[in-house]
């Protein structure tokens, strides 16, 4: 039996449940079905009371540190000569910085400076997709667009990982400037950042962009709630399966 209180006042008739279920019938929770059904929290539904008992352990703070670091660690050791060839290109076919650093807010709403390759003409890297003004000219460099079709752009990230600003798998990282715009917007939109943002995470692998905030939210729930190592590996390894097909949503 799927029990779904339609609203928040709903009184649970828990004695013909308790009778029920002593028969050996099974009472399952609608929105836990749902939830799983669709790897996603419904924020539609979401209770303030979710949001309060939630909570992140602190083994799995130190599981999710450990498996970053080890994971970053790797990444830099196997593509570490990509480094200097990489910044070579950059300097040799466009004008502007190696790197492009950008504001973003972390792990309770702290901000920190994140670090990538640029890949975008220097006179529009600090432009956002929701702000920049098409001028008939490409957006991305001829290198910056191979870049960022194989994610090696974000090869610096691995310094945020062992700095501890982000996590190898978490939210997507956002501007303080779209966090308070969304913020305003979207009910509980700041609870995502209980968790560090991530290289990589639950909404990126499905293919879920900014484009649709709100449906990325219920995904970075999803995560918050049910995140574990386990998750986490499975999230990376779709990861790894989505940038070698081409697929990955950046």
């Amino acid at each position: 039996m799927i029990v779904a209180p339609s609203h928040h006042q709903f009184r649970m008739p828990v004695n013909e449940l308790l009778d029920l279920k002593s028969r050996g019938i099974s009472i399952v929770d609608g929105t836990a079905l749902l939830e799983s059904m669709n790897g996603k929290v419904e924020i539609d539904q979401l209770s303030r009371s979710w949001l309060i008992l939630e909570g992140n352990s602190w083994i799995r703070d130190i599981s999710s540190r450990c498996l970053s670091a080890v994971s970053a660690l790797v990444l830099t050791l196997m593509v570490f000569a990509l480094f200097p060839l990489i910044a070579i290109m950059i300097k040799l076919t466009s004008n502007g910085p190696i790197f492009s650093r950008q504001k973003t807010v972390g792990l309770n709403g702290r901000i920190f400076s994140r670090y990538r390759f640029r890949t975008m003409r220097a006179e529009i890297e600090g432009y956002t997709e929701r702000n920049w003004v098409c001028d008939n000219k490409p957006k991305f460099t001829t290198v910056g667009r191979v870049l960022r079709t194989l994610a090696l752009d974000e090869l610096p990230l691995m310094l945020n990982i062992l700095r501890e600003d982000m996590a190898f798998v978490g939210p997507q990282p956002e501007r303080p400037e779209t966090v308070e715009e969304l913020s305003r917007a979207i009910p509980f939109y700041g609870f995502r950042h209980t968790l560090r943002p991530g290289v990589t995470g639950w909404a990126q692998t499905l293919g879920i962009t900014t484009e649709d905030a709100k449906e990325q939210l219920g995904y970075d729930l999803f995560y918050v709630k049910h995140g574990c190592p386990g998750f986490d590996l499975l999230i990376i390894l779709r990861t790894i399966r989505a940038v070698f097909s081409g697929r990955r949503k950046k």
